[in-house]
């Protein structure tokens, strides 16, 4: 934006120097003393995400209050991952991990103004392709927390039956239990 509207790379980079600017995500400028938290980021990176995407699993979990990093990741930020629909481009970015899927408008909303996959979507999303660990917790987390229901869940995830790892995601939303803590 700043560029279409007429600074120059020399006049960001000085104010990126001059600590004015910031980057929390590479390509993304925003203005210093803006708080670098996942909630930020998110709200950086769906920017110059295309129309229809969403930041997902982990980064949509932790929007939506479910920590689902994995064992020792506690001393890390949650990594931003984010979906695309189908026929769309992931962006590529080192500190992005971009997935192309199928997305439908349900499968989107919006949690503190960013665009994120919907806590059911999320659900199942962590079940498939977390650890079994992880993925389990964090539906029962979701679960715990009123953000889903389990028996929803079961039907919601035959939309991707034969699909790689649904298997598995099935097996975890049984086993999922909103009294765990």
């Amino acid at each position: 934006t700043a560029l279409h509207d007429g600074a120059s790379r020399r006049g960001i980079d000085a104010l990126l120097r001059s600590g004015r600017l910031m980057q929390p995500v590479r390509g993304i400028l925003v203005k210093a003393g803006t708080p670098d938290d996942v909630a930020s980021r998110a709200a950086a990176v769906c920017r110059i995400l295309p129309d229809g995407a969403a930041v997902c699993r982990g980064t949509a979990a932790w929007l939506l209050g479910v920590d689902a990093r994995p064992l020792g990741g506690h001393r890390a930020t949650p990594p931003l991952e984010c979906a695309v629909p189908k026929g769309r481009t992931p962006i590529r970015r080192p500190d992005v991990s971009c997935y192309a899927t199928d997305l439908t408008a349900a499968d989107v909303t919006e949690v503190a103004g960013v665009a994120c996959i919907a806590p059911s979507r999320t659900a199942i999303d962590l079940a498939r392709w977390s650890t079994p660990v992880i993925g389990l917790g964090a539906v029962d987390a979701m679960a715990r927390s009123g953000l889903v229901v389990p028996a929803e869940l079961l039907e919601m995830v035959e939309r991707w039956r034969g699909d790689r790892f649904v298997a598995r995601a099935r097996r975890l939303i049984e086993l999922c239990d909103p009294r765990a803590e």
